[in-house]
């Protein structure tokens, strides 16, 4: 099963701040288009260890793509945080699922993220 990295609300307060950890939800790339709750949600840290899981309704989510980002194109800084994070997972010796980067807004991400916040987060994760 393949899945997109998404920020969920709850975690992105403390993850901008310097020297924490940066989280990110597993949401499953067949996603159902109606589906409103994730329930039992993975949540992974930037360096690829499993943290938990919730229970995250689409107006709690944001995907790493940037909202100006055309659709049908790759978002570079959402390529680049996969990237770090496969990376950083391999260092630690921890095994990751296939993760791909969106190609479109997906419906599923309904939060906001602030563009300045959307920039923090991105080099929080190690991306510049």
């Amino acid at each position: 099963m393949a899945f997109h990295l998404a920020w969920h609300t709850k975690y992105i307060a403390t993850s901008i701040k310097p020297g924490n950890k940066v989280f990110y939800l597993l949401i499953p790339c067949e996603a159902p288009s109606n589906r409103t709750l994730f329930l039992k949600t993975a949540v992974v840290s930037d360096s690829g260890f499993p943290v938990n899981s919730i229970d995250a309704f689409v107006s709690q989510v944001a995907c790493l793509r940037s909202p100006d980002t055309p659709d049908g194109i790759l978002d570079p800084d959402e390529q680049a945080l996969i990237a770090r994070l496969a990376a950083n997972a391999a260092s630690a010796s921890r095994s990751l699922p296939e993760i791909r980067p969106t190609t479109c807004r997906p419906f599923w991400s309904r939060a906001t993220v602030a563009k300045m916040t959307r920039l923090v987060l991105v080099r929080s994760a190690g991306v510049d």
